[in-house]
């Protein structure tokens, strides 16, 4: 996913990360944020769910969730909203609007928790939005990859492991 961003910055080539976006420049701009920050935030999620981080090092704990929460509120989410319009088709588009909502939602719920010390629904509301990332990454993937056929499968996943957490 990085060095798919990256691509972003070469103004020619063939790049077909969305369908929209190869003539538009906004829509290069945006996607270029979003995987940056899609990518940080898969790779510094897992580390805000390990036991030892909150309990012997609430300090980097914190910072870390706070990284991850920026990026998520204030880039990514929007940016994934804004990119929806990027897409195709119209159930696309109804697909990454939802995601984006309910991504940004599940984040501001475990933001809320933690504020009135619910650990233990400020742990699920984040477990949420971690899943809520991976589905997001993996539904770019399978665009880029033109493998729509699949995407079914990761609704029916992701629909299961946000139930079941």
């Amino acid at each position: 996913m990085l060095l798919k961003s990256f691509e972003y910055f070469i103004q020619e080539g063939n790049i077909i990360f969305l369908s929209k976006v190869d003539q538009l420049a906004f829509f290069k701009g945006v996607n270029l944020i979003q995987n940056l920050t899609l990518s940080v935030c898969f790779l510094i999620g897992p580390w805000q769910f390990v036991p030892y981080l909150f309990r012997k090092i609430p300090n980097l704990h914190f910072v870390i969730g706070n990284v991850y929460v920026m990026l998520i509120l204030l880039l990514s989410a929007p940016t994934l909203i804004v990119s929806a319009f990027g897409q195709d088709s119209n159930w696309k588009i109804f697909y990454v609007l939802i995601l984006g909502a309910l991504w940004w939602w599940c984040t501001r719920k475990g933001i809320f928790y933690i504020s009135n010390k619910k650990w233990l629904l400020h742990l699920k509301w984040m477990m949420n939005s971690y899943i809520l990332l991976i589905n997001i990454i993996l539904f770019k993937v399978i665009l880029y990859f033109q493998m729509s056929i699949f995407i079914p499968i990761i609704i029916a996943i992701s629909s299961v492991l946000i139930l079941y957490f």
